[in-house]
């Protein structure tokens, strides 16, 4: 008899979108427990398993972090990414080295449109396959009320 076991990545945080004033696209991350120094997009559906976008930043975070798509003096990007309507993407906080990741988000162009400034889109830790939409102010003090034990 064999036995199979799998290892994954624990979650430590919570990933959302947002829009800038200037309507440009907004990662955000509530760091609940460890760190985060890395985000991930993928395109869903996509054929290439490689990312879409991943951003990279010089330290740990470990409370709160908040950047456009674009990237900028903090959080570097490989590509700038390009949304298209009628396309879906998952986004989640990382690490470099693996050791934490993030609840995901999923979301669309039209997802992205639909927000106004000061509000974030994620999945809540008791339900990810739901989506909340709430201002960065209560992402920030309530997104890992509900994180799993």
């Amino acid at each position: 008899m064999g036995l199979l076991t799998s290892c994954t990545v624990p979650e430590g945080a919570v990933t959302g979108v947002g829009v800038a004033a200037d309507g440009a696209p907004m990662v955000f991350v509530a760091v609940c427990k460890g760190r985060i120094d890395a985000a991930v997009l993928h395109e869903e559906g996509d054929a290439t398993p490689e990312a879409h976008t991943h951003w990279q930043h010089a330290g740990a975070v470990k409370d709160f972090a908040a950047w456009p798509f674009a990237g900028n003096a903090e959080w570097s990007v490989d590509r700038s990414p390009l949304l298209s309507p009628g396309h879906a993407y998952t986004l989640y906080g990382a690490t470099h080295d693996n050791t934490w990741s993030g609840v995901h988000v999923r979301f669309s162009f039209d997802d992205l449109a639909a927000l106004s400034v000061d509000q974030v889109r994620y999945s809540p830790w008791r339900d990810v396959n739901s989506v909340v939409t709430t201002s960065v102010a209560e992402f920030r003090a309530h997104a890992c009320d509900q994180r799993k034990k």
